[in-house]
């Protein structure tokens, strides 16, 4: 019987240890999410005008720096979306066409800007523009 004494003995240690790992990773997941609510207070304080720490100054720079850094990826991406959402219309047969420089219907080329269009400055977007051009639309 002392062998199974044993065996339950050094189960039960095993599982309380194992008890205890768990309840240790659990309680180190919280510390993230507390440092960075404490963070996000600092921060908001520093914003709100309050005087800060010189090593908080510190990371309060990096975080404006990394923000400067989001906002300006932001608007590259947003550039690119929008050159890739831009949409043309064909000079020859007027179709709409989406992110191609030749007409997918008629295979002309397509000129980037209504001003390449028709070579002049009118910039008139209207039919009957009284352009002389001959490569002009209107």
């Amino acid at each position: 019987m002392a062998f199974f004494d044993k065996l339950t003995s050094m189960t039960k240690d095993l599982t309380d240890s194992a008890k205890l790992s768990l309840k240790l990773a659990e309680e180190k997941r919280k510390l993230p999410e507390l440092y960075e609510r404490l963070g996000q207070f600092v921060f908001t304080r520093y914003e709100m005008g309050e005087p800060t720490d010189e090593a908080y100054s510190q990371v309060i720079n990096a975080i404006l720096a990394v923000k400067e850094n989001i906002r300006s990826i932001g608007d590259e991406i947003e550039g690119i979306r929008s050159y890739v959402e831009k949409k043309s219309v064909c000079p020859m047969c007027g179709a709409v066409n989406t992110n191609s420089s030749v007409c997918v219907i008629c295979g002309s080329d397509i000129p980037e800007t209504a001003e390449e269009a028709c070579g002049c400055d009118c910039g008139c977007e209207d039919e009957g523009c009284g352009c002389d051009n001959e490569n002009c639309d209107k």
